[in-house]
């Protein structure tokens, strides 16, 4: 195998040992490209965890000069985040992000402080947000979307390192042990993918 394949391989269909894909910021940039003329945008948004997402806002700016807002949910280097081949590359795009961004929001205050003292000479102001929700609606009868007897809690997302579900099975444990709740009351279901140590948890 040549290093043409190597590359395309690892970094073009593998995801660099992430679940995201930097193949998926081809067809998004050429798309994001016409919204951004056709609506004459000012401010352009991005938001998630692969990084290829903010990469296409980076882009957007050698085009036309916009005020580039980018979320994350953790440093691109961050521990644990499973993308141990290309932590070269992250490291290098994570300079270009925050040199090339206006501001640069992580959902966590110790994340963006992680990042602020990491990097010198930071151009985007880098903030930490903590998500929220607004208060909806209080649903007395559950019965349409009730399939069993059973509570099912969904979680979507990546679990590793300290973004785990440790604090919620003890809790739901601790519930149980007071009988405040049946055994097996509960179900849990992750819908993403689960890197390092976690993935040998006995609740996976």
């Amino acid at each position: 195998m040549d290093y043409l394949q190597i590359i395309y391989k690892s970094f073009f269909l593998g995801g660099n040992g992430g679940s995201g894909k930097w193949s998926w910021s081809i067809s998004a940039f050429f798309c994001s490209l016409y919204l951004l003329f056709r609506y004459k945008c000012k401010v352009v948004f991005t938001t998630g965890g692969p990084a290829s997402a903010h990469l296409i806002g980076v882009m957007i700016r050698f085009f036309k000069s916009v005020r580039l807002i980018c979320e994350l949910q953790d440093p691109l280097t961050g521990k644990d985040i499973g993308r141990k081949r290309s932590i070269k590359f992250l490291v290098y795009f994570e300079k270009i992000l925050l040199k090339n961004s206006n501001k640069v929001v992580y959902v966590t205050k110790s994340a963006a402080n992680y990042v602020k003292n990491r990097y010198d000479n930071i151009k985007a102001n880098v903030e930490g947000i903590y998500p929220g929700s607004k208060k909806f609606l209080k649903i007395d009868d559950f019965s349409i979307s009730k399939v069993d007897d059973k509570l099912n809690i969904i979680h979507l997302g990546t679990l590793y390192s300290t973004r785990n579900l440790y604090t919620l099975i003890e809790a739901i444990d601790g519930l149980i042990l007071e009988k405040k709740i049946e055994k097996n009351s509960i179900r849990i279901l992750n819908l993403g993918e689960i890197y390092g140590d976690i993935i040998k948890t006995s609740f996976i």
